[in-house]
């Protein structure tokens, strides 16, 4: 069984519009020309016309038994720099 765990449903190309259902389709081509049994969603703590919520993600995926969802968090008062900076994280600044 193979795992994809790390898959965002996030436009990055922001020139481009893409719908959260476009992204979905893409993710479900993907997933099926390289035999990934399982997708898991990261949603961003950013949320905008580029990046859908949680919620939307998971309205867009509850039909699909092959797709799960992890919600991102932000912590609040602080910035995705003081974030990244501190010993226990291991993002990178944006």
């Amino acid at each position: 069984m193979i795992i994809d765990c790390h898959v965002h449903l996030n436009n990055y190309h922001e020139r481009i519009a893409v719908s959260l259902d476009e992204s979905l389709d893409k993710l479900q081509a993907e997933r099926s020309a390289n035999k990934v049994d399982y997708s898991l969603v990261l949603t961003s703590y950013l949320v905008h016309v580029h990046r859908p919520s949680t919620a939307q993600v998971v309205h867009a995926i509850e039909k699909i038994p092959f797709v799960g969802v992890v919600a991102a968090s932000a912590i609040s008062g602080t910035s995705s720099v003081t974030f990244a900076n501190s010993p226990r994280s291991s993002a990178c600044p944006s």
